[in-house]
């Protein structure tokens, strides 16, 4: 038996089996901790090679090719290497091409290249890129059983965070009023309990608020900042999206402010945006916005008159959510 640690794993090497079996349980490892990248390192080595190893026609090929590309994705996701993304989406193209119509994984594996495709167009703004992954995604829901145990709650939320996607590229008022309602069926879906119901919550939330800035539609706002609300309430305190729904909150809270003038949602915007502050760490690339957004509710109390806040997507990133056995940034 090997180690999972290191390059213990070399005694193994030409069982491909093995290989698999050790890569996929070095990156649960990693994703449940997000602290060791020898960990996803050595996991990806071992998935390559177990994929080398395995016979062409083996009937886990696709599947082991999708594992693949999910440590692939999460390297993406945790570092930004850009060749891991190019080669997530190559590798999750042949598992897709290996699956033949009416395979039983078929939506998840055109959710899961959806996905990492929407990561590329997250770092190049290629339109094309968007098209493709809401074709994608539409296809996934579509192939989805009524009534689906969790995925179907979860594809839906990730289409709708797509649609929105392009709606902040296009201004497409269309895109917001699907991602809109893709989110509100996801909500609906998702059970009670559920861990991904405050992802769920705040995701809907960013859609209205920013069709409400489209539009200045009050009945979105106060839609929105329901869902924040309720997002975060479900939300951990050492949760690490926290901030970022606090941030959301706050903004919602401080555009209110500006239409009714009630003090109360003022104080708990300035109260929620000084947390906020409090939880992000010296250096995070959202400390600038936030600043910017607690500076604006400060100065509105004091009477000043400033810009509107300024906003980022809270809850929406599928995932930056894992995968289960193999669904693909909800679960694999």
């Amino acid at each position: 038996m090997t180690s999972l640690r290191g390059d213990s794993y070399i005694e193994a090497d030409d069982n491909h089996e093995q290989l698999f079996e050790d890569g996929v349980a070095l990156t649960e490892q990693y994703k449940a901790t997000g602290t060791n990248l020898h960990d996803l390192a050595t996991a990806i080595s071992k998935l390559r090679r177990a994929v080398e190893l395995t016979p062409k026609d083996h009937p886990d090929m696709a599947h082991r090719l999708g594992r693949v590309g999910y440590s692939l994705w999460l390297r993406f996701e945790d570092s930004g290497d850009v060749e891991a993304i190019a080669e997530a989406i190559s590798v999750q193209e042949t598992a897709l091409e290996l699956t033949r119509e009416g395979h039983p994984d078929m939506a998840v594996r055109l959710d899961h290249l959806g996905t990492s495709i929407h990561s590329r167009f997250e770092h190049t703004g290629d339109i094309q890129d968007i098209a493709k992954v809401i074709s994608m995604k539409r296809r996934a829901v579509d192939l989805t059983p009524e009534g689906h145990p969790d995925m179907a709650s979860a594809r839906l939320a990730n289409l709708g965070t797509s649609m929105h996607s392009r709606f902040n590229h296009t201004g497409d008022l269309q895109d917001i009023a699907e991602a809109i309602s893709m989110k509100r069926r996801a909500v609906d879906l998702t059970p009670e309990g559920h861990p991904d119901t405050a992802s769920r919550l705040a995701g809907l939330g960013s859609s209205l608020l920013s069709r409400f800035e489209r539009t200045g539609d009050i009945h979105d706002l106060v839609e929105a900042i329901s869902a924040q609300q309720r997002a975060l309430e479900l939300t951990p305190e050492d949760h690490p999206g926290m901030a970022l729904r606090l941030g959301n909150l706050g903004t919602s809270l401080h555009s209110r402010f500006e239409r009714n003038g009630d003090l109360q949602d003022l104080t708990e915007a300035i109260s929620g945006g000084r947390l906020a502050l409090e939880l992000t760490p010296e250096g995070h690339p959202d400390m600038a916005l936030r600043l910017f957004n607690l500076g604006t509710s400060l100065r509105s109390r004091f009477g000043g008159k400033v810009a509107p806040a300024a906003h980022t997507l809270g809850g929406v990133k599928p995932p930056r959510v894992p995968v289960l056995g193999l669904v693909l940034f909800e679960q694999i």
